[in-house]
């Protein structure tokens, strides 16, 4: 996993962005965190430390027009968020990185 994370980092250009903010989960063991990337999309990086599956709802503070998963080496996969909230599944030990662009 970690050189997945590492593939991603460096396709996304994370060093070159600036962590934007923490963002609030309820979900115990799971962090949230906004990164706004050089090229002007943010990235949700969403970590389950936990040794449980959990659903856990991000509040966004902007609204986008693009949503995607994304995945190292491309396979983006794309979803829509409702109401400012986007809520995704973190599986037991494991991370997803979502890709945001297009705010309004």
């Amino acid at each position: 996993k970690l050189s997945e994370i590492l593939t991603l980092r460096r396709e996304l250009n994370v060093a070159g962005g600036k962590l934007s903010r923490l963002a609030k989960t309820e979900a115990p063991g799971v962090v949230a965190l906004i990164t706004a990337l050089p090229d002007g999309s943010d990235l949700l990086t969403l970590v389950n430390f936990s040794r449980q599956a959990q659903s856990v709802p991000v509040a966004l503070e902007k609204s986008y027009a693009r949503v995607e998963e994304v995945k190292p080496g491309g396979g983006n996969v794309s979803f829509t968020t409702t109401s400012g909230t986007l809520t995704l599944k973190a599986e037991a030990w494991s991370y997803r990185a979502i890709r945001m662009s297009g705010a309004r």
